[in-house]
């Protein structure tokens, strides 16, 4: 795989500074971070494995220069994932129960059903 460069400009480090030392969330202090330690010559292997707090897929550092590249910092903020498909609110853990006295299998304790 070939080596990643990432150049910045003044106001792209101090872009990226801001959120690795004070943004609430951690995945972007971590990427921040990342992004400037290529940006200062480490390898993104290296990187990814000794130089962030959490040990990193290299491929993960790998996806985030050329993120950072297109989009800026915009370009590394989570989006919002929005509903997964579940079943509507009204049916969320309904059980399907038979009608009273509509057949079927009943169910007696152990007790009452030696007698």
């Amino acid at each position: 795989m070939e080596r990643r460069c990432l150049e910045l400009t003044a106001a792209q480090r101090a872009e990226l500074e801001h959120p690795r030392d004070r943004d609430r969330r951690p995945y972007l202090r971590a990427c921040a971070a990342a992004l400037l330690q290529v940006a200062d010559g480490q390898p993104a292997y290296l990187v990814a494995r000794t130089g962030l707090h959490t040990r990193r897929h290299p491929d993960t550092v790998y996806r985030w220069v050329p993120q950072y590249e297109q989009d800026g910092r915009a370009g590394l903020i989570h989006k919002p994932r929005g509903h997964r498909g579940c079943s509507p609110a009204g049916q969320m853990g309904a059980v399907v129960r038979p009608a009273p006295g509509a057949g079927g299998v009943r169910h007696r304790p152990h007790a009452l059903a030696a007698r």
